[in-house]
């Protein structure tokens, strides 16, 4: 199965990779969301979350979380935090 997130990592790289635990930010330096957005892998707390998105916020980026297929209980978590409705992207 090709992996399209990785071919668009190596091949459209964000400008820094700031890890959190397992939640991953990107610098997109205005790049697009894909590049500004932030990825979760594996267990997380949610300190990691608020951290990663004080970093997003001081990178004078808005806080933006890829969700990716499979991802939707992560997807869930961040609707019900912020109250709002949400769609899967893969």
């Amino acid at each position: 199965m090709i992996d399209y997130h990785a071919i668009n990592d190596a091949t459209w790289p964000a400008a820094r990779y700031l890890a959190f635990g397992n939640v991953i930010v990107r610098e997109g330096k205005g790049g697009g969301q894909r590049v500004s957005s932030a990825t979760v892998s594996g267990e997380w707390s949610n300190d990691d979350i608020a951290r990663a998105e004080a970093a997003q916020a001081a990178l004078g980026q808005r806080s933006l979380f890829m969700v990716r297929a499979g991802d939707m209980w992560f997807q869930s978590i961040k609707c019900i935090r912020k109250r709002r409705k949400c769609r899967e992207r893969v």
